[in-house]
This record gives structure tokens, C-alpha cells and sequence, in this order.
């Protein structure tokens, strides 16, 4: 059984205000696996970018939808998974990302919902939700044993 609690609530409303609330939330980060989630343009890829940039890693980030998985070097290994488009829980293990998980790396994944019943805790959520306003809705969140 797991338990989730809610860490921090963030809510912006222009892309000006991302890279302070990225900083806030990379030092409340304490576990290596961090999984996204939010409809199509929330904004996934767009925090990935800004913590990456902010980890000191001189890639460029960008969305893994078409290679799946991205590597960055910074301080240590950034891992960017985008599971978009797989469609069973096989698919995505045959990836041999279970090093990636739990290896000694950050691991970002997007569209994590196909394997969430399949591994393991501890880990964060960031759920991203745009609201009516155009606003985005930020809910941190840490998933335990």
C-alpha cells in the first residue's frame, strides 16, 4: 500500500514566473524519480526544460516523444522518458528502463500512467493543470511506501 501527500501548490500565470518556481521545487525534490503529469501542453516538457537548464546541464532539452527516452548530462545523469506513445506496460519494460528508474540518475517521466501500478515508491508527481484562465495549476506531490 502507498500513501501520497501533497508537498507544495503552485499556481503561474505567464511563462516568466516558471524559472523561480522550477528553483523552489528543485530543492524539495527527494527522490531521484519525478513523474509529470498533465494533458497535452500543460507544460511537461516545458519544466523539463527550465530544470534541466537550472541542473547545469549544457543539452538543450527537449520532448523524448519520438526517441522515448533522452539523456542529459549535468551534476549527475537527467533522464527525460516520455511514454506518450506506448500503449501496454510490456512495451515500455521491454525499454530495460528498470536501470533508468532505479539507478543512481534523475528520471523525468511523462505519461507515466501506463506503468504508475508497476513500480515502486518512494517518488514525486508533479501534475500540471491548465486552468479556465489559461493559468497552470501545480500540485507536487510525494508518493511513499
Amino acid at each position: 500500500m502507498t500513501d501520497s501527500k501533497t508537498l507544495k501548490t503552485f499556481t503561474y500565470t505567464d511563462l516568466s514566473e516558471l524559472p523561480a518556481l522550477v528553483g523552489e521545487l528543485k530543492s524539495a525534490f527527494s527522490h531521484d524519480l519525478i513523474l509529470l503529469i498533465g494533458d497535452l501542453g500543460a507544460g511537461k516538457t516545458t519544466f523539463v526544460k527550465e530544470l534541466v537548464q537550472q541542473l547545469g546541464s549544457a543539452d538543450l532539452a527537449s520532448s523524448p516523444s519520438y526517441a522515448l527516452i533522452n539523456k542529459y548530462t549535468a551534476e549527475k545523469t537527467i533522464y527525460h522518458i516520455d511514454l506518450y506513445r506506448l500503449d501496454r506496460v510490456e512495451d515500455v519494460f521491454h525499454l530495460g528502463i528498470e536501470e533508468i528508474l532505479y539507478g543512481d540518475n534523475l528520471c523525468l517521466i511523462e505519461w507515466p500512467q501506463i506503468i504508475i501500478d508497476h513500480i515502486d515508491p518512494p517518488y514525486h508527481i508533479l501534475k500540471i493543470e491548465v486552468q479556465e484562465s489559461g493559468n497552470r495549476k501545480i500540485t507536487f506531490l510525494e508518493v511513499s511506501k
